[in-house]
């Protein structure tokens, strides 16, 4: 029984509460669709008039899941702006969305909530990037990669692998599949003999005094030929 109040003009009234006895749920939880309902409460008449009702949206809440990228790894070439991603996750309330760099560890901005939006990439904002969808409830993540392509570039110093004076040219390339080939200017034949090849190393070993001029080429399966040139004088004691 709620006592009449004269400040806010309101009788004598009954209130009638709904409690949930979690204790008979199954696993101590509300349902998410069971329980998730339109609620009535109605009295009856008396011999004034007949009774009232009111209704309201009970809504079950619960933290994010069942979270997606549109894309686990997007392909693009240094300079040009990758395709958005997309995440999204069921939630409610429903979840706001973050992106991060986790090379960085650095949020993405602008925010742009669920679509992950870059401007032209270069090579160090590649790698993994981690959407988080969260509300007051939970956090859940998922990773797309942003695979950052670029043409070889190739540096060529002279040591010495295994006794013998050598031309070493290592190359840095996305993707790493590179093939080499040495030529001396102003010759139109390659060099075949004496070279090894070990991942992104191309090693090309001399026997006697040479004073030479040797282009170097480093192929890439993603892009034109390109050129490198170097001059040696290689001295034996």
């Amino acid at each position: 029984m709620i006592p009449p109040d004269a400040r806010t003009n309101d009788f004598e009234s009954i209130r009638s509460t709904l409690h949930w006895n979690m204790s008979a749920w199954p696993g101590g939880q509300l349902d998410r669709i069971q329980d998730t309902a339109n609620y009535t409460c109605q009295s009856t008449g008396n011999e004034v008039g007949e009774g009232v009702k009111s209704s309201t949206k009970f809504m079950v809440e619960y933290p994010p899941e069942n979270i997606t990228v549109s894309h686990r790894m997007v392909n693009v070439t240094e300079g040009h702006t990758p395709e958005n991603v997309m995440c999204s996750a069921i939630a409610f309330p429903e979840a706001s969305y973050k992106w991060i760099h986790d090379s960085t560890n650095s949020v993405v901005k602008p925010n742009t909530g669920n679509a992950l939006i870059l401007t032209p990439v270069l090579r160090k904002d590649g790698g993994n990037y981690s959407c988080l969808a969260s509300n007051r409830h939970g956090t859940i993540s998922q990773k797309t990669f942003i695979n950052v392509l670029y043409k070889p570039e190739c540096g060529i110093k002279q040591d010495e692998v295994d006794g013998k004076v050598a031309l070493i040219c290592t190359a840095n390339a996305n993707p790493k599949e590179v093939d080499f080939t040495w030529r001396i200017k102003n010759e139109n034949d390659t060099i075949e003999e004496n070279i090894e090849k070990r991942g992104l190393q191309s090693i090309l070993m001399f026997k006697a005094m040479l004073n030479i001029s040797v282009p170097m080429f480093a192929l890439q399966t993603i892009h034109k030929e390109h050129q490198f040139h170097v001059n040696k004088m290689l001295r034996f004691s």
